[in-house]
């Protein structure tokens, strides 16, 4: 065997480059973008199943749970985020997540993973407020 075989990656004194496996954004800027983005999008599917395992409050309709409440409360989630600003409030937390998480979680083939886990966490936080808001400022 010859030294100019390039093909075999256990040859000695070769470095791989895995950069190409890894999907971790190259700045903040896309970081945040990432975590907004997902955090906004989790949004929806986070909602119905915090109605169907919780409550979660609809315009109009009040407190709704249960499995006749999942769709009234992802069309919720759209009202909120459009005409009260839900979207924005939602976008900033996940964009905290993106950038968090870029800053001090290690590089890895699964950080795509990470990435959705914690936008969905991030959506999660803000929900979950909206949908106990009555027990801190009473029924609205």
């Amino acid at each position: 065997m010859s030294s100019s075989n390039n093909s075999n990656p256990y040859e000695p004194g070769r470095v791989l480059d895995h950069s190409s496996v890894l999907v971790r954004p190259k700045s903040a800027k896309s970081a945040a973008l990432t975590g907004a983005l997902w955090a906004i999008a989790l949004s929806f599917p986070i909602a119905g199943f915090m109605a169907l395992v919780f409550r979660f409050p609809v315009p109009i309709a009040g407190m709704v749970s249960g499995p006749r409440g999942i769709i009234p409360a992802m069309i919720a989630v759209a009202v909120y985020g459009v005409f009260l600003g839900g979207f924005a409030v939602i976008a900033v937390t996940g964009a905290l997540a993106g950038i968090l998480l870029r800053a001090f979680a290690a590089d890895s083939k699964h950080s795509q993973l990470l990435y959705i886990a914690a936008s969905a966490v991030a959506a999660l936080v803000p929900l979950f407020v909206l949908a106990t808001l009555d027990w801190y400022i009473g029924p609205w």
